[in-house]
C-alpha cells in the first residue's frame, strides 16, 4: 500500500536542457525520506555562471526537503513551475571547477552529485578599433557578468573600472593616463580572464602653432587633435630641449601653452613636439618670439650680481657656485662658452671668502679685495690662470666694499666702512704694480665716504661707481682725478641703480627706476639726457640685475625663482630690435 502511494520522482537536472545522472553514494534507497526516488540515468559535467540558475527538470519536487551544494557553498533552489527546479549559481565560489550535489535536508543522503565548470568568458569583437582618451569602447562577447563587482577590466594591465556591464556586453572609457598606442583588453569575469588585443589610440597631429609668440605669459595655442585632455600625462617641447607647460587645456584640441623664458639660442623658436602615451608628433617652424629678451645661458651656477670681465675675446667672471654648501663658499673663475652656451668652472683658481671688490682687468690681471675677511688682496692672472695673495694695506681694522682700482700703474684701495663699528673710512692708499718691492703707501684725498662698487676705464678716465646706505641705498659715480687723488663727483643717482655698459667705443648709462623698473639709457657723455626707455615685457621686469656688454651685444642677469614655469634664472640677451637702439 505504502509503495502504491509513493509519488515517482525522476530529477532531471539539466543545464541546456539535457538529462543528467545521479551518482549514487551509500546511502540506500529504503534510508532516504518518503516520497523520494532516486533518478537514474542523469548526464555530468555541465557548465553555468555566477548568479545564474541551472535547470533541473522532473516530477513531484518537494522543495524544502533538498539542498544544493557548489563544493562546500550552499545556494538555493527555486520552483519555476511544476516539473522545473531553478538552482543559483552561488557568487561565492572561487573555483572554476566544482562539485554540483543535492542532498535532503537533513544532509544524511546524497540524491544527484556532477561536475560543474563555470563558462569561459569570450570576446567577440569591439565597437571601433581606433579611440583617443576618454572615448568610450564597447567589449562584445558573451559570458561576462551583470555585476559590477564580478567584473574586472583593464587595459594594458591597468585597472579601469567599466561604466556599464552585462553578460554580453562592456562599456569601458579610456582613460588619460594610458602608457602606449596599442591596446591589450583584458576582462575578468568568471573566475578567469581573457584578451584582446585589437584596440589603438589615435594618433595625436599638429594642426597649427603661433607664427609670434609671447614668453614668459600664457596666450600662445597649440591646436591639434588628438590630445591628451589631461596635461599631465603629456609633454611638450619647445626646439626638442625646452619642456614646455599647459596653462589651459580646453579638452577639444587647444592647449594655451606658457612658453618660457629660454634657454634660447636666438629669438626663434625652430620645432615643437607633442608626446603622450608614447606618441609622438614634431613640426618644424620659423616662430619669432616677441620680446626683447631671451633666457640665453644654459646654465645657472653662479651669483646674479657677479662682476663680468672680458680679456682675448672671452667673458669671465669670479663667482662661487650658486648652489654651494661651503662657509664662506669657494671662488672660482668661470668663462662663459658662446658656442655652447654654458658657464665653464676652471678650478685652477679657487679661494674661499665672504664676498670680493673687484679692481679693473688690465692686460688679463686684475685685483680682488677680500670684503668681510682680513682685508687679503689677490692677483689674478688670466693669462696662465694664476691667483696669488700680495700685502695688504697698513689698516687693521676688517674694511667692507673698498674702493679697489687701477689707474696709471698704481692700484688703489681706500674709503669702504669698518666691519665691526660701521665708520666711513676716508683714507686712501697705493702700490705700485712695477716696482721690484712695493710698498703701500697711504695718499692725500679728499673726505668723501662710500662704499666702492665697480670701477672701468673710459677715454683715458677711470670712473669709480659707488654707493652709500641711508634710509635707502644711494648710488653716485666719480671720476678719479689722479693729480690730486680726489674723487670727482659726475652725478648722484639716489636711489636708482645704475649699470655702465660698453657698445660701439661708447658708454652707456643705464638707470633702473626703483619704483616703476623702468631703465632709462644715457649716454656717459651727455649723462643728463636720456637716449630712451625700455622695460622688461615679463614678470623679469622686477628681477633684473647687471646689465653687461660682449662683443656690442647687451645682456644682463636675471633671476626668477617662484614664476609659473621656475626656476628661469640666468644670462639674459637683449633683443636685437633693442640693441641696435644703443648706436
Amino acid at each position: 500500500m505504502i509503495k502504491q502511494n509513493l509519488t515517482v520522482l525522476v530529477l532531471l537536472a539539466l543545464w541546456s536542457c539535457v538529462r543528467v545522472e545521479v551518482i549514487e553514494e551509500t546511502n540506500s534507497k529504503e534510508e532516504l525520506p518518503p516520497k523520494i526516488y532516486i533518478p537514474v540515468n542523469l548526464n555530468s559535467d555541465k557548465e553555468g555562471l555566477l548568479g545564474e540558475d541551472i535547470y533541473v527538470k522532473g516530477e513531484g519536487f518537494f522543495l524544502d526537503s533538498l539542498v544544493f551544494y557548489f563544493n562546500d557553498k550552499e545556494t538555493y533552489g527555486s520552483l519555476k513551475n511544476d516539473d522545473t527546479l531553478l538552482v543559483n549559481v552561488p557568487r561565492t565560489l572561487d573555483k572554476i571547477e566544482s562539485i554540483f550535489t543535492i542532498y535532503t535536508r537533513s544532509k544524511d543522503s546524497l540524491i544527484y552529485s556532477s561536475n560543474f565548470k563555470l563558462k569561459k568568458p569570450v570576446i567577440n569583437g569591439l565597437s571601433t578599433q581606433q579611440v583617443t582618451f576618454s572615448e568610450t569602447v564597447w567589449v562584445y562577447g558573451n559570458n561576462f557578468d551583470n555585476d559590477y563587482n564580478f567584473v574586472k577590466a583593464y587595459l594594458n594591465q591597468q585597472s579601469v573600472i567599466p561604466s556599464f556591464v552585462s553578460l554580453d556586453s562592456l562599456e569601458i572609457i579610456v582613460p588619460n593616463d594610458i602608457d602606449q598606442k596599442n591596446v591589450l583588453i583584458k576582462i575578468g569575469a568568471q573566475l578567469q580572464e581573457v584578451v584582446y588585443s585589437g584596440l589603438k589610440l589615435k594618433s595625436p597631429e599638429i594642426i597649427s602653432f603661433p607664427s609670434e609668440v609671447l614668453i614668459g605669459t600664457t596666450g600662445n595655442i597649440l591646436k591639434g587633435v588628438n590630445f591628451n585632455p589631461d596635461s599631465e600625462y603629456s609633454e611638450i617641447l619647445i626646439n626638442d630641449t625646452l619642456n614646455t607647460k599647459v596653462y589651459h587645456n580646453d579638452k577639444s584640441g587647444n592647449l594655451d601653452l606658457f612658453i618660457p623664458f629660454g634657454p634660447y639660442s636666438n629669438f626663434k623658436i625652430n620645432s615643437v613636439s607633442y608626446e603622450t602615451a608614447g606618441m609622438k608628433v614634431r613640426q618644424l617652424l620659423d616662430t619669432k618670439i616677441v620680446s626683447n629678451h631671451i633666457l640665453f645661458s644654459r646654465n645657472h651656477t653662479v651669483s646674479p650680481v657677479s662682476r663680468h670681465l672680458v680679456f682675448n675675446g672671452e667673458m669671465y667672471l669670479m663667482s662661487p657656485e650658486t648652489d654651494s654648501q661651503d662657509t664662506p663658499p669657494f671662488y672660482y673663475i668661470w668663462r662663459f662658452d658662446m658656442a655652447k652656451r654654458l658657464w665653464v668652472k676652471d678650478e685652477r683658481i679657487k679661494v674661499k671668502a665672504y664676498g670680493f671688490n673687484f679692481s679693473q682687468i688690465v692686460n688679463g690681471v686684475f685685483y680682488a679685495f677680500e670684503s668681510y675677511g682680513n682685508n687679503r688682496i689677490f692677483k689674478i692672472d688670466l693669462n696662465d690662470f694664476s691667483i696669488g695673495e700680495i700685502a695688504s694695506i697698513p689698516s687693521d681694522t676688517v674694511r667692507v666694499s673698498p674702493v679697489l682700482f687701477i689707474n696709471n700703474g698704481f692700484l688703489y684701495v681706500g674709503k669702504g666702512v669698518d666691519a665691526s663699528t660701521n665708520f666711513n673710512h676716508q683714507d686712501l692708499y697705493k702700490l705700485s704694480l712695477y716696482s721690484v718691492d712695493p710698498v703701500w703707501e697711504e695718499v692725500e684725498s679728499d673726505d668723501k665716504v662710500f662704499y666702492g662698487e665697480q670701477p672701468f676705464d673710459y677715454k683715458g678716465d677711470t670712473y669709480i661707481a659707488t654707493y652709500t646706505i641711508g634710509s635707502f641705498v644711494y648710488y653716485s659715480l666719480y671720476r678719479f682725478n689722479p693729480t690730486n687723488s680726489n674723487f670727482e663727483l659726475v652725478k648722484h643717482f639716489n636711489s636708482e641703480s645704475p649699470n655702465y655698459v660698453f657698445v660701439n667705443d661708447s658708454c652707456y648709462v643705464i638707470i633702473v627706476n626703483s619704483v616703476t623698473r623702468t631703465k632709462t639709457v644715457y649716454k656717459l657723455q651727455d649723462i643728463e639726457t636720456p637716449v630712451f626707455d625700455f622695460t622688461l615685457n615679463s614678470i623679469l621686469n622686477d628681477s633684473d640685475f647687471e646689465y653687461y656688454s660682449f662683443d656690442n651685444q647687451l645682456y644682463f642677469s636675471g633671476s626668477v625663482q617662484n614664476n609659473y614655469y621656475s626656476p628661469s634664472s640666468g644670462m639674459y640677451k637683449l633683443s636685437e630690435e633693442l640693441n641696435n637702439k644703443f648706436e
